[in-house]
């Protein structure tokens, strides 16, 4: 069958198939995000596909009042399975699962008669007591649908270390929107109390072939240290591929940024001490300048005294968000810019994320990807994010 015809088909599939997920919105809307009981069916009927009516919608999560849990991040993965539409295409790579309602969302999506097929990383499962029932149950439900990288030695299915992403694309969804890509920072495991985001992005056809053709070599597992990819999309998109032998990505990316005058926040879950280069352009572009902002991770994953030290001699202001007591923390990934960009004439907000932490196992040993985006609103999304992560760890 060839591509037209597919697509005429279901565009016909379109026309007759009811939508079942959840609500989309810039912001995470607290309806929505209630607890959910471990193993509860989180399907919503009767409302839209996540982000449905956007090119591109931002979901984030938010630490309640109380202290409890935000399902957000999976609710849009079950949203995005349960609208998947008969006889498309859904490819999935994450690097763990342990919630029940993850699981039981992939085993009705290929009930369904959607051509559904998930990566997992082998993260030794088999000795992980909250990982090893659902990875069971995903074996039994998907059989030959799952693919489980690595061994005991060998997690990633293309660097050497681990499968560490977080994304998702579907050809057709329920709404009426084609090739639509899912990027998060959040696994599907008890993450649903640590701040995440999820990027879903409509109709950019370039992108969604690049994320198809990564999952792809990383189903046929295609072993290659110096995988390093840099894609562009059809909406001023990109993507950045790890493991990379030579260079780093991010910090090439923060040298396509001018000062003075430009603004950098950076909120990171991990930031090592061996990718020097880093903490070291932060300390220029602010003496340069620039406004530099960054809310780290503030537990025994915290950054090490080398990169605390060039930070504070260099006058980065910054802040460690220390775990609270109902165990919220940051997750999240990702860097933004307001500024002169790879010398633009004007300035231009762009948006860094996905699953690349800045550590030097992300850079040159997993599998990872970053997500480029330029989009006002969505720009304007993470700055709330960012303050309010700002707000939570000046507590």
């Amino acid at each position: 069958m060839n591509h037209f015809t597919r697509f005429a088909l279901l565009s016909l599939l379109l026309t007759l198939t009811a939508c079942i997920g959840a609500n989309a919105s810039i912001e995470s809307d607290p309806a929505q995000n209630a607890g959910t009981p471990e193993g509860e069916n989180v399907r919503i009927d009767d409302v839209t596909c996540p982000g449905t009516g956007q090119q591109t919608a931002a979901f984030f999560s938010r630490r309640p009042p109380d202290g409890g849990d935000d399902f957000i991040h999976e609710r849009t993965l079950v949203g995005l399975l349960d609208c998947a539409v008969p006889g498309s295409t859904v490819r999935v790579s994450i690097f763990r699962i342990s919630r029940p309602t993850v699981a039981e969302a992939f085993a009705r999506t290929l009930k369904r008669g959607v051509d559904v097929q998930l990566i997992l990383d082998i993260d030794k499962g088999a000795a992980n007591e909250n990982l090893e029932p659902v990875i069971r149950s995903l074996k039994d439900s998907l059989g030959s649908a799952l693919t489980i990288c690595g061994d005991e030695r060998r997690g990633g299915c293309v660097g050497s270390n681990i499968n560490h992403n977080k994304f998702a694309v579907f050809e057709a969804l329920a709404d009426g929107s084609t090739q639509v890509v899912m990027q998060s920072s959040s696994n599907m495991v008890r993450e649903r109390s640590l701040h995440n985001n999820t990027i879903v992005l409509r109709g950019d056809f370039a992108l969604y072939e690049h994320y198809m053709a990564y999952w792809s070599d990383q189903h046929a597992q295609v072993r290659d240290p110096d995988y390093y990819q840099r894609l562009d999309g059809d909406t001023s998109t990109r993507i950045y591929l790890s493991p990379r032998k030579t260079g780093d990505t991010v910090l090439e990316e923060l040298g396509n940024m001018e000062c003075p005058g430009g603004e950098l926040r950076v909120a990171m879950s991990l930031f090592g001490g061996n990718r020097t280069g880093l903490p070291e352009r932060l300390v220029e572009m602010k003496q340069a300048g620039c406004s530099v902002e960054l809310v780290l991770r503030g537990d025994e994953d915290a950054p090490p005294a080398v990169v605390i030290d060039k930070l504070r001699t260099g006058g980065v202001p910054f802040l460690q968000y220390v775990a609270t007591e109902d165990g919220w923390n940051v997750h999240s990934k990702y860097w933004i810019w307001n500024g002169i960009y790879e010398g633009s004439a004007a300035p231009r907000k762009v948006v860094f994320t996905g699953s690349h932490n800045w550590t030097t196992n992300a850079l040159r040993n997993n599998d990872e990807t970053i997500l480029r985006i330029e989009d006002d609103a969505i720009y304007d999304a993470f700055v709330d994010d960012f303050v309010l992560l700002q707000v939570e760890a000046a507590r």
